[in-house]
This record gives structure tokens, C-alpha cells and sequence, in this order.
């Protein structure tokens, strides 16, 4: 069996490859890496409320047009007068692309992988939905996964989700941001940020570190 390390470590390979070209929205590789979400989200058993395509959505910027998308999945929650309250869980797939540069008169193609921000999100987020997937009745509340498409313009992708993609908008409980966990341990804590005090956040983070060898996560100031 593949362990969860394994298979974090190839989503963050396979998305921060070259061949992806840094993911910037509206490019080839931010298309691959929304395919490559879907097929594992699909793959895990979870129910797909897009096509293989996404969620797409156009861009303007300075007179031109591009395409992004999100990709969106959801386990139902198994309690009849809960499941239609939701926690999203989200990373975006996308990153700042490539750049051509000039050395020694020769033009070099400069990729940002992006291995980190946010590889590292997408890689958590998806082995997330497959424990969640397979534990679906221990969750009373339904779980939507969001692979959300041109953070790195304006957060496009999350506005296109909240005010016109999921109906059931004003029904979320709570939105967990996965976005560069990467490079955790005691010189760079996980940190975790929330927009009013949480006791029950609070309380889950404790039971976690109680019951893992791990770094406890701290509350972020930023």
C-alpha cells in the first residue's frame, strides 16, 4: 500500500512540474492541474459537482480574455436535517507561471513551481477528501473540496465560487483555506488564522496535537 507521505509527495512532483509551467491561471498547465484534481477527487469516491473541464470562468485583464476554473467535489453528510450545512475545504491550484529571461544573449525560460504556495494545499486537500471519503459516516455535515483556479488574480476563483457558483452559499458553516503547509517543523510553525475566536477550531487543534508526534499548531497574528 501507498503510504500518505508517498502520495503527498507525488501531487506536490506532479504539480510543481516543469511541465506545468508554474500553473498560471488561464494557461495549459493550470488546466492539467485542475484534470489531474478531478481524476484523484473522482478517484476517491467523492461525488463530483463539475466536469473533468471545471467550473470554468472568464478573466479580463487589460482588454484580454483567459479562462480559469475550480474544481469541486462533496461528500454528503449522513444526518438528514444537517447535511445541507456545509464545510468547505479549499487550496488553489494555481501559481505565477513562468518568465522569459535573457542570459548571456540567450532567452531561458524561468519556471516558478510553486512546490509550496500552493502544491503543498492541493496535495493536503486531496488526501483529506479521501480519508474523509471513506469515513463519510462520521460526518454529520456535508464536506465540499474546492480546488479553486486564479488566486493570483484577485482570488477570481473564490469570488466566481461564492457569489456564483455554489447556491447554498449563506449554508456554510465554516471554510478551512489550505495554503502552503509545506514546510512545517519547529523553525516555521503551521499556523492557523481565524476570523473570530473558535472554541470549538480551538479544541480540534488540541485533540490533534494530543494525538500526534507533531509540531502544535499556532494561532497566526497576520
Amino acid at each position: 500500500n501507498v503510504s500518505v507521505e508517498e502520495n503527498l509527495e507525488r501531487h506536490v512532483r506532479y504539480l510543481s512540474s516543469e511541465k506545468l509551467e508554474g500553473r498560471k491561471a488561464g494557461s495549459d498547465g493550470e488546466r492539467k492541474a485542475a484534470e489531474y484534481v478531478y481524476d484523484r477527487l473522482k478517484g476517491s469516491g467523492l461525488e463530483m459537482l463539475c466536469s473533468r473541464q471545471g467550473q470554468d470562468f472568464s478573466i479580463v485583464l487589460d482588454g484580454d480574455s483567459l479562462t480559469s476554473r475550480n474544481v469541486v467535489a462533496i461528500v454528503e453528510g449522513y444526518d438528514s436535517e444537517l447535511r445541507d450545512e456545509y464545510i468547505v475545504v479549499g487550496a488553489n491550484i494555481d501559481n505565477i507561471g513562468s518568465n522569459v529571461l535573457t542570459i548571456d544573449g540567450k532567452k531561458s525560460l524561468q519556471v516558478f513551481p510553486g512546490a509550496d504556495a500552493n502544491a503543498s494545499g492541493v496535495a493536503c486537500m486531496l488526501e483529506l477528501a479521501d480519508r474523509v471519503a471513506s469515513a463519510s459516516f462520521l460526518f454529520r455535515r456535508s464536506v465540499v473540496f474546492v480546488a479553486f483556479g486564479a488566486k493570483e488574480m484577485g482570488m477570481a476563483g473564490s469570488w466566481y465560487f461564492v457569489n456564483r457558483a455554489f447556491s447554498p452559499i449563506s449554508d456554510v458553516s465554516l471554510m478551512i483555506d489550505l495554503n502552503m503547509v509545506g514546510r512545517g517543523g519547529p523553525k516555521n510553525p503551521f499556523s492557523y488564522y481565524t476570523c473570530v475566536p473558535n472554541n470549538d477550531i480551538s479544541n480540534a487543534v488540541q485533540r490533534v496535537s494530543d494525538n500526534i508526534s507533531f509540531v502544535r499548531p499556532t494561532v497566526g497574528s497576520g
